[in-house]
Order: structure tokens, then C-alpha cells, then sequence
């Protein structure tokens, strides 16, 4: 998101699980309410584990990479995963809304995780991601809200 808000040769990026909110324990907690928390085990573990100032220093990344996304024009693809443990679900609809670009696409990953790219859906979202580069008709036609 940087580059693409600072240069315009970029024509095209894609944000997979972009983690414009990094762990949000507010929202987080919100997300998995109703959900099996086991899942979420392994996430607390990691964080605990990472050292306080490096999840800080990533935290601030994270806030000051928001202030990129205004300046954002060209064609973007935002994927989100519903299952996804670490960005809240929101964050992608924030992203939506902060782009300025007039060809922006937003679509649900359903029943994924965030590491979405090693999962059972990494075939389609791969397919999926080169047909939004490849863009024209073939894109238009093939855009879902949903995969």
C-alpha cells in the first residue's frame, strides 16, 4: 500500500488479510464470542511468546501504513478471510472505504483463516488473484463478493 500511495507506475495491488488492525483484543474478542476459542489458543500462545516490543513496533507499522491507504488510486483487490483469527472481519470494509481508487473490489474468503495462502482455499484464491491481474472482461465477468 505504500509504493501504490507513492508511485503512480503501479496499476494494480492485492491486500490478502491486510492487518490494518492488528491485534484489536476488543474486536477479537468480539469476533470469537460465539465461536470455539481452542482455535484461537494457538494465536494468544504466539503472542505471548513474541517479545513485547517487537508486537509494539509492529503495531505502530500498522497505524501509520493506514494514512497510505487514502492515497491509493490505482486498482485494488481486497481479500479477507470470515475465519480469520488475527484481523477482524471489519478491517476490510475500512480499507473499502479508505481507497480512493474507482475500481476497488472487496470478497469474502469463506471459511478460512488468516494464513489463507497455505489453507485448503489457496487454489482458488490463487486463481482468483491472477485473474484480477490479468483484469478486462475475464475479470468483470469472474468478480465475486464471495469464494
Amino acid at each position: 500500500s505504500f509504493v501504490a500511495s507513492k508511485y503512480k507506475e503501479v496499476k494494480k495491488i492485492v491486500l490478502i488479510n491486510a492487518a490494518f488492525d492488528y491485534l484489536n483484543f476488543k474486536q477479537n474478542k468480539n469476533d470469537i464470542k460465539d465461536k470455539d476459542f481452542s482455535k484461537y489458543s494457538h494465536l494468544w500462545q504466539k503472542v505471548l511468546r513474541t517479545s513485547p516490543f517487537m508486537v509494539n513496533e509492529f503495531r505502530k507499522l500498522v497505524k501509520e501504513s493506514s494514512s497510505f491507504l487514502p492515497k491509493i488510486n490505482c486498482d485494488v483487490l481486497i481479500l479477507r478471510s470470515t475465519k480469520d483469527e488475527i484481523v477482524p472481519l471489519g478491517v476490510g470494509d475500512i480499507i473499502y472505504e479508505s481507497i480512493n481508487s474507482k475500481n476497488k473490489y472487496l470478497t469474502n474468503i469463506n471459511d478460512a483463516s488468516h494464513v489463507v495462502l497455505r489453507s485448503n482455499k489457496k487454489e482458488i484464491v490463487s486463481k482468483y488473484v491472477r485473474l484480477f491481474l490479468k483484469g478486462g472482461i475475464t475479470w468483470k465477468k469472474n468478480f465475486r463478493r464471495e469464494i
